[in-house]
């Protein structure tokens, strides 16, 4: 982006908040950035979630409890389209983000919520699970990209984190990988905007009719 006649731009590369060069009237004030720790690995994704590291589960504790709270009257996809159709409509609830994305820190944090109340400490594993997962998905895909995240990252790695708690092995931790995004084909992302709440009510859904899913 330049500013014509004020010798001022920005140029993004690679992701949405990765600054490449920021001039300010003809002064280089590009950000020098700290290298970012080396993703995991899917292996070590199930290792660490099997760990039960009490830290990491205090953050998975901290992330589902501090989310947007639920909404009486309505199911769950309908609390979870409703909350990110309401933010995308510029309703001021915090939010508990995962990867930069707020509208993904909904759809990932709310049915691990309603799952802790039924099944406390135990679901937590599963947390850690979809929040590593996201993480390793989120690092493999490109941020630029005109693909919805909700379809490419918080659904898979949401299915992944269920179907983790019932027992799945790798191997159907990537399938899921693979299909739910396929499944989810063909769901852009064109902004925030109040459709998103749809598409997170499509996406919730293609996780509940996933093999293993909520």
């Amino acid at each position: 982006v330049q500013l014509p006649g004020l010798r001022t731009g920005i140029t993004l590369e690679g992701r949405h908040d990765h600054v490449e060069k920021l001039v300010l009237f003809g002064e280089d004030r590009t950000p020098r950035e700290k290298p970012l720790p080396k993703p995991p690995t899917l292996g070590e994704v199930f290792k660490l979630a099997r760990k039960r590291d009490p830290q990491l589960e205090a953050l998975a504790l901290d992330f589902i409890t501090r989310q947007v709270p639920a909404e009486k009257g309505f199911s769950l996809e309908s609390q979870i389209a409703r909350r990110i159709s309401g933010r995308m409509s510029g309703y001021s609830h915090p939010v508990m983000t995962i990867t930069g994305s707020g509208n993904q820190g909904i759809f990932i944090g709310l049915p691990y919520r309603h799952l802790y109340a039924e099944q406390g400490n135990a679901i937590l594993p599963a947390v850690v699970f979809s929040l590593l997962a996201q993480v390793y998905l989120s690092a493999r895909k490109n941020r630029l990209s005109a693909d919805c995240g909700l379809a490419t990252k918080a659904a898979p790695a949401l299915a992944a984190g269920l179907a983790f708690a019932r027992g799945a092995e790798p191997a159907e931790i990537r399938r899921l990988f693979r299909d739910i995004p396929a499944r989810l084909a063909g769901m852009t992302c064109e902004g925030a905007e109040p459709a998103c709440g749809r598409k997170a009510r499509r996406a919730f859904q293609a996780v509940r009719f996933s093999p293993r899913g909520a």
